[in-house]
């Protein structure tokens, strides 16, 4: 019975592992969202944060704030998601962070695989 959980382990672990390997210093940068390249998050150095969205008409919306890491995840303070009719929410935004060949991702939903990626 020892030989199926070890197996188990031996897999599931490194995957634990991966997610939650990602370094503060190392989210510093722009991201985009998956889905739309017209939204992006600028994360800086300072713990400071600026998000942006382009509408279809060319219109910026944008807001700003400070950003906290705590292993696994990053929490936006007075953030606010965007559509092209302009902000539909605001508040502290909590995401987690994953390493995918390299590659950061800020996760915004797993169902349906979308993130900001990095």
């Amino acid at each position: 019975m020892r030989k199926p959980i070890y197996i188990i382990l031996v897999l599931i672990v490194p995957i634990l592992v991966g997610c939650f390997n990602v370094k503060e210093n190392a989210l510093i940068g722009t991201y985009s969202y998956s889905t739309d390249r017209a939204d992006m998050i600028f994360v800086y150095k300072d713990h400071s944060y600026t998000h942006k969205y382009v509408n279809s008409k060319g219109r910026v919306y944008e807001c700003k704030g400070k950003w906290k890491y705590r292993t696994g995840y990053i929490s936006f303070d007075d953030f606010s998601f965007f559509n092209d009719a302009g902000q539909i929410g605001s508040g502290v935004w909590m995401s987690r962070v994953e390493e995918d060949d390299g590659k950061i991702k800020l996760i915004f939903s797993s169902d349906d695989d979308t993130y900001f990626g990095k």
